[in-house]
């Protein structure tokens, strides 16, 4: 299962199970934990709040040198350090333990200073002192120095069949000891080494039909397994590995426990193919750090430099996929030198899918042509289509004249010749991104259809990023449609799936401030854009987020009169977008040019106003930015028509309507006809005016009348909307 579907369903369990009563869940040696485990203890702890639930976590202090910040961005948390036993603490619970033993006063002082405060160690003490040892006999000095103790003070059948027990791990199974050490009072013993507390049983098992025991704690298991020779071990592991092979018929689930024993019995091979299937499964839960640790244990036992580089690409892959991107670039470019043939194309593909995220164009061109080159030459269609699907993101992240048309037609040939169901992660992101083009370019409806594609189609654990971000651009789609409320509430409710999942939501956080700044609602729309600029990048290097985020704040600051601050940021951003790479290049420059552009002619510079708004033309027709062509056309009428020059802003002005037409974006066709009604009145058209200003009012009325009764409050008594609607009714004077 996805790891963060998972972690919904234990949120969802125990919420059910607080609905009812008051519940405290205990988790004990989280300092064994793996990672998986831990997130999903924080990610309850951070998303079940007003519950009854209190979560306790017990731990070494060594844990917090692994997880230094533990607990700390939590709601409420407490930690709490325990010391060492007080002496006299020390000497009440050697009392308690020695109850039946009718210990004298100077035993249980002796044990009480050995102990050194510690209740392991005060508890190994008195159960070898209560197995047997004589009371003036000299104490053990360390934990282990006891529990080796306690183990020779053990009968020899019990003491083998917990020696055996330690070869297949802390749990351990009944059927599985049995059938690898051949005891023949097997349930004696077992029943010897509960008594004796080195063992409980469970009552539960996950293995079906047999009993699971559990090793009272790590030391025991780990003394015991120490005492067994290196080559009694060997033996053991490999006994125990063939065993659960025979036995568990499926074994996807013990991927990790066979690949631990197969190592220990010196079976690389096999050891390593078990590895390999961890490590995918630990990808399936988005558990990137195990899977590389299991991929890093499969290197070392790697026989030759020929399977090391497949392990290696396997990892690099790996952190690809799972958006570790400098890590993934840097790890494929290591290896590239080594491979030729299918792995190389593999190996160009992840390492241009990291390249492409830290902004790296050149080098994303450079390596999608190679592995197309490479996969036509093999003749490997599945490969083509996925190199092809590269290249045509390498040219939309360029930007340059003619890259845009090249990367739509390379884009859809992609999708022609996919492999119908093959390469899932990658087709459903070529989707994705190719759907992104079309949106900029101003072709929504191609656009929506592959959004729509995509958020349906059938999606593995790996894939939910790719979909919460196209559900992002289904939403945008809706809102340059006009559908305001339909877009909001695809956006909050992809938000809070993506809340409940474990994923960052300030990407799309970001992107539902389109509808927001299109009705007015400035208050919300900036707070939004400063909170999606709080934090670290969510990928290094990958710099259109930020950008796209302070464009936006600009525009919002313009939209809401706040000028000065809408000039000052522009002027950062402006410097930043001219410097960048990738897509920010041209994607966001183009928007800056037209802000900048009205910018200008609200603060009456109208020469700057007109020569921004012909940049922002001209920045945008290249790449086909047909709404901020729009943007700067408008401008450029509204300051031709401050410059006394109204007959060109007609022209301009009517290009804009039709163009806004097409578009089909209902502000940009009510802004462009109430500009166009204005420069109409001043030539003396009042025909020309007054239908300007009633197809402008229609519009807008359309637009009131499917928003929420307060939202088309605020967005009919906007000034902007305000007078246009009152436009069509100015009497001349």
């Amino acid at each position: 299962l996805q790891r963060d579907y998972v972690f919904f369903t234990a949120r969802r369990f125990l919420e059910c199970l607080t609905s009812t009563q008051p519940l405290l869940v205990i988790f004990e040696d989280l300092h064994w934990a793996d990672k998986g485990l831990l997130d999903l203890i924080e990610y309850v702890a951070t998303h079940m709040r007003d519950t009854p639930l209190v979560i306790v976590g017990l731990a070494r202090p060594e844990f917090i040198d692994h997880r230094p910040g533990w607990g700390s961005g939590l709601f409420a948390h407490t930690t709490i350090g325990l010391d060492s036993l007080s002496t006299e603490d020390a000497a009440t619970l050697v009392g308690h333990l020695l109850a039946k033993a009718a210990a004298r006063p100077e035993t249980i002082a002796r044990l009480v200073e050995a102990s050194e405060g510690n209740p392991l160690f005060v508890e190994e003490l008195t159960s070898a002192l209560a197995e047997g040892r004589e009371p003036g006999a000299e104490l053990p000095t360390t934990v282990r120095a006891a529990i080796a103790s306690r183990l020779d003070a053990l009968p020899s059948n019990a003491r083998e069949v917990l020696l055996d027990a330690s070869v297949i791990g802390r749990s351990f199974w009944r059927g599985v000891l049995q059938a690898v050490g051949k005891h023949s009072d097997l349930d004696a013993a077992l029943t010897a080494l509960e008594a004796r507390d080195f063992v409980r049983r469970l009552p539960t098992s996950r293995v079906h039909g047999d009993i699971e025991y559990l090793f009272k704690h790590v030391f025991i298991h780990d003394v015991a397994y120490a005492t067994l020779p290196r080559s009694t071990r060997r033996e053991r592991h490999a006994a125990v590995a063939k065993y659960i092979e025979s036995a568990a018929g499926d074994t996807n689930s013990l991927t990790a426990i066979l690949a631990h024993h197969w190592r220990e019995a010196g079976e690389s091979g096999k050891a390593i193919d078990y590895l390999m299937r961890a490590a995918e499964q630990a990808l399936d839960a988005w558990a990137l750090d195990d899977a590389v640790a299991l991929y890093d244990a499969a290197i070392e036992l790697a026989a030759d430099d020929g399977q090391r580089a497949q392990i290696r690409l396997a990892r690099g892959l790996a952190r690809s996929r799972l958006a570790d991107y400098p890590a993934a670039v840097h790890d494929l470019g290591e290896l590239l030198p080594e491979l030729s043939g299918r792995p190389r194309v593999e190996a160009l593909l992840g390492w241009t899918w990291g390249t492409q995220w830290t902004s790296r164009t050149v080098d994303t061109i450079a390596g999608a042509e190679e592995a197309l080159h490479l996969a036509e030459t093999l003749d490997d269609r599945e490969l083509t289509a996925a190199a092809t699907a590269r290249m045509s993101q390498g040219l939309a992240m360029r930007g340059e004249p003619g890259d845009l048309d090249a990367a739509g037609e390379l884009g859809e040939a992609a999708l022609r010749m996919w492999v119908s169901g093959a390469r899932p992660f990658d087709h459903l992101q070529h989707e994705h991104l190719l759907g992104e083009q079309y949106y900029w370019t101003g072709r929504i409806a191609d656009a929506a259809a592959l959004m729509a594609s995509g958020t349906e189609s059938a999606a593995g654990p790996q894939l939910i990023e790719a979909r919460l971000r196209s559900a992002a651009l289904r939403a945008q789609i809706l809102c340059s449609l006009g559908r305001y409320e339909e877009s909001l509430a695809l956006f909050d409710q992809t938000m809070q799936l993506a809340r409940e999942l474990g994923r960052p939501v300030r990407i799309i956080r970001n992107y539902s401030t389109q509808p927001l700044r299109e009705l007015f609602d400035f208050g919300e729309a900036r707070s939004r854009s400063e909170e999606s600029l709080v934090g670290p990048e969510e990928s290094a290097g990958f710099t259109m987020p930020r950008a796209n985020a302070m464009a936006d704040l600009v525009q919002a600051a313009l939209m809401a009169g706040d000028l000065a601050t809408a000039e000052t940021t522009w002027h950062i951003q402006w410097e930043d977008s001219r410097h960048a790479t990738a897509w920010d290049r041209w994607l966001v420059a183009c928007r800056l040019a037209a802000t900048r552009a009205e910018v200008a002619v609200a603060m009456g510079r109208l020469d700057d106003a007109i020569e921004w708004a012909r940049k922002a033309i001209e920045l945008c027709i290249p790449v086909h930015r047909v709404k901020y062509e729009i943007v700067g056309r408008v401008v450029l009428g509204q300051a031709l028509l401050a410059s006394g020059k109204a007959t060109d802003a007609v022209a301009d002005l009517k290009l804009a309507v039709e163009q806004a037409d097409r578009l089909d974006n209902p502000l940009l066709r009510w802004r462009a006809r109430g500009a166009l009604g204005k420069s109409l009145y001043a030539t003396g058209d009042d025909g020309g005016t007054e239908r300007a200003f009633g197809d402008a009012s229609k519009i807008i009325q359309e637009v009131a009348s499917g928003l929420a009764p307060e939202r088309s409050s605020r967005y009919l008594a906007a000034e902007a909307v305000r007078e246009v609607l009152e436009g069509s009714t100015k009497p001349r004077p």
